[in-house]
């Protein structure tokens, strides 16, 4: 979403990435790739691998191929832990992030976030040396809200997004988990929407509300793809929250 408009916004997290038809790199090669960003992302994990999400038909799948992925996923934090470089045998996936006790305002837009991915993407293409088939590429936002700032209780999520939980009992809701899967030909793949409610480690309460874009094209077509997507971004972000929210947070 556009970072002059809405600066106030309570954006938590922005992921952008790549995911590979086939295994990419191996387990030596890895960690001397991690060498390359070392200084920028000196801070060093290791991690459970992601599987591979798709929309078929009615089914969201989840597809979990080991020969794909390799062992472990390896994190290369910032020291201030606000960017986060991912990768597996056939996975590329950069974040930033800003924690729950830092203030909002700090979002560096989308063209900042994607240049800095892009410059990690092709040192990793030359590093591989080829430019290996895509499977899809995808791009995650994620608001946190403090919803006790704006209602007294999640019955009313509605002053807040522009949903409706069903009415099926006079007491307050207590807990909200929802997902839905949404085609997306123009991108030539899928949204998944997520809404839960959640705490911080201070326990404070907050509605998470998450979006994903998935989608293939050639690796060439990048811009484009993520250009538009992030226009799907923008575009559900002004449909699922409430107008009046939306203009505190200019």
């Amino acid at each position: 979403m556009s970072k002059r408009e809405f600066k106030n916004a309570p954006v938590s997290e922005v992921v952008i990435g790549v995911t590979f038809k086939k295994k990419v790199i191996n387990l030596e090669q890895v960690f001397d790739f991690s060498a390359l960003f070392r200084d920028k992302y000196p801070v060093l994990e290791l991690k459970n691998t992601l599987a591979n999400q798709k929309l078929v038909e009615f089914k969201h799948i989840t597809e979990i191929d080991d020969d794909k992925a390799g062992p472990f996923r390896l994190f290369q934090r910032s020291v201030e832990g606000d960017y986060l470089l991912q990768y597996q045998s056939n996975k590329l996936l950069f974040n930033w992030i800003r924690k729950d006790n830092v203030d909002v305002g700090g979002y560096p837009g989308f063209s900042s976030i994607k240049s800095k991915f892009e410059e990690i993407l092709e040192g990793f293409l030359d590093f591989i040396g080829s430019e290996e088939e895509v499977d899809y590429f995808e791009l995650t936002y994620q608001d946190r809200i403090l919803w006790q700032d704006y209602i007294s209780n999640l019955s009313d999520i509605k002053d807040i997004f522009n949903v409706q939980p069903p009415l099926v009992s006079t007491e307050l809701i207590n807990n909200i988990s929802s997902q839905y899967t949404y085609k997306i030909p123009d991108l030539n793949g899928y949204a998944l929407l997520e809404l839960r409610s959640a705490s911080t480690i201070e326990e404070k309460q907050i509605l998470k509300f998450q979006y994903t874009v998935r989608g293939s094209a050639e690796l060439s077509e990048r811009d484009n793809w993520f250009h538009n997507s992030h226009g799907q971004q923008i575009k559900i972000f002004r449909e699922i929250f409430n107008s009046e929210i939306l203009e505190k947070w200019k």
